[in-house]
């Protein structure tokens, strides 16, 4: 059995380098949104009115499976994996169209850019600031192996 990893290699020295960026900047342009609808997105979130949406991980359960939030609305998003090995919160067609507060979600454990997922390891607690920014359905997994496979699915829905 193989198992991915991912952050090693020459992927190191790019991680380092867009960490230093993002605390130099605090925000990013999210993937798939251009920068000018993203950042300002993040930039300008009243954080201090961001809603805490618990995100449990579990062998093989996201908890809750179906998340439904609000565009344009500014939410921290905690992320707990009480699984017995890793785990991991895919969804990037999700985070794609999403505004992502690098600065908030690295000083919360999240090393930027979380582009397509957020890993964590058995135990661990991670939270990742974000501002959906367009409406819609959107697939969550676990991408590790075989986790799909048992059941590690789950939806997000983008009123």
């Amino acid at each position: 059995m193989t198992r991915r990893s991912h952050a090693q290699g020459p992927l190191l020295p790019a991680m380092l380098l867009a960490a230093a960026a993002a605390g130099c900047a605090g925000q990013r342009p999210s993937p798939g949104l251009p920068a000018e609808t993203a950042a300002p997105a993040a930039v300008n979130a009243d954080w201090s009115k961001a809603e805490t949406v618990a995100v449990m991980m579990t062998d093989f359960r996201f908890t809750p499976s179906k998340l439904v939030l609000k565009h344009d609305t500014p939410y921290r998003l905690h992320f707990e994996n009480r699984g017995s090995g890793l785990h991991n919160f895919a969804a990037p067609d999700f985070l794609k169209v999403s505004a992502i507060d690098a600065g908030r979600s690295a000083a919360g454990g999240i090393a930027p850019p979380p582009a397509e997922r957020v890993v964590l390891r058995k135990g661990e607690e991670k939270d990742l600031y974000l501002v959906p920014l367009r409406p819609g359905s959107y697939d969550l997994v676990c991408d590790e192996f075989l986790h799909e496979i048992f059941g590690m699915t789950g939806s997000i829905t983008v009123e």
